[in-house]
């Protein structure tokens, strides 16, 4: 099993990035092939430059087409191991610690078969899965209508999102007309010096944070961006700040020693990784992902990738569900 994050911060670094995956490989990723392909999926495309040299300016779409292409360029260029089969997957970063504990009872189960995971959001795994360039992916957001033509979302968990702060955070509630007027870059009584950390726009996080507050579509404001849930929590440890990830990373970095505290929103809690609060108000479906052609699984679909989604929804993918912190989707 091969396990990597794929992380773009900044034109200098996916330079870098680009230049050591190319060394390593031997291999050029087509960036204007996603260009195009993200135009397939309905993404305002006209900003963004046609080749990686192109002059840059910083954009949450453009990154997540850099994530991808990094994605991409990973997959393609993995040694080729004599006699394996690969199962490739692109998954959000919530769900990357389920598929990390399923991968070796599935390469065990399968011998020969080798199992690469890249967690780089949400929105790099939905393009990854539309275009072939991984095999099954995870998203931890509602699909548009434009990834519904080319992906098959399967709801495989349910998941809730944690509003986290510094544990000397004075308060032990917070409202969701708050965390609105927080998101709006609005001034909260109680939060004047707490820095609020938000998700990158790629990740899905992002997205059910933004629907479960009220405020789809909408730009969200904070003071600090971070990518990944560990990303968060660590600019929470770091600010004293507050934020908001996965319930389930939030409760293994508080299990780790990390001074962090999850708060009730609206008076309610997450509940507890036995027995999720079901009247939570930030909760969200994860999200298998599979090739789709019309209103099936596209033939595409590889043998490894349907027995995969098998697993996730027999009694032992269940329990790797609850013991990654989520609910198994009924």
């Amino acid at each position: 099993m091969y396990i990597t994050a794929i992380k773009v911060d900044s034109n200098r670094s996916h330079r870098y990035l680009l230049n050591v995956l190319n060394s390593y490989f031997s291999y050029y990723s087509d960036y204007r092939i996603y260009k195009k392909e993200v135009t397939m999926l309905g993404v305002n495309t006209s900003h963004m430059p046609h080749s990686i040299g192109d002059n840059e300016t910083p954009d949450m779409t453009r990154r997540s087409l850099m994530q991808a292409a990094l994605a991409t360029t990973f997959f393609a260029g993995l040694p080729a191991c004599s006699g394996r089969e690969k199962l490739n997957i692109s998954t959000a970063t919530t769900a990357a610690p389920l598929f990390m504990a399923l991968a070796p009872a599935f390469e065990q189960a399968n011998p020969g078969v080798s199992v690469t995971i890249v967690a780089g959001g949400s929105a790099v795994a939905i393009l990854d899965v539309a275009s072939g360039h991984a095999h099954a992916g995870a998203a931890a957001r509602e699909p548009t209508e434009n990834e519904l033509r080319r992906v098959l979302f399967i709801p495989m968990a349910i998941d809730q999102i944690a509003i986290v702060a510094h544990e000397t955070f004075a308060r032990e509630n917070v409202t969701t007309n708050e965390l609105r007027a927080l998101s709006s870059g609005l001034r909260v009584e109680g939060f004047e010096d707490v820095t609020f950390i938000g998700k990158a726009a790629a990740h899905g996080t992002y997205q059910s944070f933004q629907d479960g507050i009220g405020m789809s579509g909408e730009p969200l404001s904070s003071d600090a961006v971070g990518g990944s849930n560990g990303e968060v929590l660590n600019l929470i440890s770091a600010t004293r700040g507050i934020g908001y990830v996965s319930v389930a990373d939030a409760e293994r970095a508080i299990a780790s020693g990390e001074p962090l505290k999850i708060l009730a929103v609206d008076d309610l809690s997450t509940g507890t990784s036995s027995e999720r609060n079901a009247d939570y108000p930030l909760t969200r479906t994860l999200f298998c992902l599979l090739p789709r052609q019309g209103l099936e699984m596209a033939p595409s679909t590889t043998p490894l990738a349907r027995d995969f989604l098998n697993l996730l929804q027999s009694p032992e993918g269940h329990q790797a569900i609850r013991e990654a912190g989520f609910t198994p989707a009924s």
